[in-house]
């Protein structure tokens, strides 16, 4: 696993050296399809429109926040990083912007939350997760709590190095040859 964090595999598409591990990210909730451009987190306060900002998105009576969700990597100490998006009831959302700003959401504990991207182990967009609040204004942590999704034995056994290339791949980036590997 080494070989993809040490500085000297080059990615095969865009031929920068990875030094750390890549994460991806989603730019917004899948079902809003391509999104090119946030409106800044102020403009979440001044209407009840639909928007996307960069860390919340009200889409009708939904609402959602820019999460992560992490997988280890089976035998290594790496964890894979996933920018997504979760979703909160109006109650927990309303909260959350209330104390985004003071960097205090951490006082939330956790909530009932849906994954909101699709991850390439899995079609099905939806997880059910709980989503834990952070201290210091780093984003939620998602940890799926289905049972029977494939995420959660992933998320509780870890990620092989095959499938993370898949992973990665999926979204454009090969960290070098396969044929390395073996």
């Amino acid at each position: 696993m080494q070989f993809l964090t040490d500085g000297t595999t080059k990615c095969a598409c865009c031929g920068r050296l990875n030094a750390s591990l890549l994460s991806l990210a989603a730019v917004g909730p899948s079902f809003l399809g391509a999104v090119t451009e946030f409106s800044e987190n102020s403009s979440l306060l001044l209407d009840d429109d639909d928007i996307l900002t960069e860390d919340f998105c009200r889409h009708g009576p939904h609402r959602f926040v820019r999460s992560t969700i992490e997988f280890p990597i089976q035998g290594s100490d790496e964890v894979f990083l996933f920018g997504c998006w979760g979703s909160l009831s109006q109650t927990n959302f309303d909260r959350y912007v209330e104390l985004f700003d003071e960097r205090r959401t951490y006082e939330m504990g956790s909530a009932d939350s849906w994954l909101c991207n699709a991850i390439p182990a899995s079609e099905d967009i939806h997880a059910l997760c709980r989503m834990e609040f952070q201290e210091h204004a780093q984003r939620p942590k998602l940890f799926v709590t289905d049972e029977e999704h494939p995420l959660f034995m992933i998320q509780k056994s870890g990620l092989d190095v095959d499938t993370l290339l898949d992973w990665l791949e999926s979204y454009g980036h090969r960290p070098f040859e396969r044929n390395k590997l073996h």
